[in-house]
């Protein structure tokens, strides 16, 4: 059963946010060790184990992944396929953002984010989860965390991830 609000004496389900730039979320080779993606796979696996975590969400799509070398995955996917936790992209990708009305070029209006941003929450709602983390682009953070609190526990871990601010475990 996916309900919006909780019934009296259930716990609310809860959404652990974490800003961030896009590029700490790729399992891409070469990449990796010159933004520090290790250190943000180290991040949330260790809140994942401390918040029993069983679902993980980000702004990500299939066609950001996809390059003229194949098809990478996301630090996110990665880990989800070790253990047993559920895993979604959430932002739409390229045919799916002309199906909502975002035309290319136009994702990053005004427009574009608001509609892809309610897309997220769509994506959301579709699923069953007691505790999620959600990982998105810093800039959506306010905005993003104000929309899930209306019918989740939203807590922000991160507004801006960068990897010299976390301890290394």
């Amino acid at each position: 059963m996916n309900t919006s609000l909780s019934r009296v004496g259930e716990k609310k389900r809860c959404i652990f946010l974490i800003g961030t730039f896009h590029g700490y979320q790729m399992n891409m080779p070469g990449w990796n060790k010159m933004c520090g993606a290790p250190l943000f796979e180290q991040h949330i696996c260790r809140i994942i184990s401390e918040q029993r975590v069983d679902y993980l969400f980000e702004e990500l799509n299939v066609d950001a992944l996809t390059d003229i070398f194949g098809r990478h995955k996301s630090w996110l996917e990665v880990i989800a396929r070790q253990t047993t936790i559920s895993h979604k992209f959430i932002d739409p990708g390229n045919k799916e953002r002309l199906r909502i009305g975002i035309r290319p070029g136009e994702e990053c209006t005004p427009e574009g984010i608001e509609k892809r941003e309610y897309y997220w929450l769509e994506r959301v709602r579709e699923c069953e989860f007691f505790t999620a983390i959600c990982v998105i682009g810093a800039k959506h953070i306010e905005n993003v965390s104000a929309r899930l609190s209306r019918e989740y526990a939203c807590t922000i871990i991160n507004a801006c991830y960068d990897p010299k601010n976390i301890k290394k475990q």
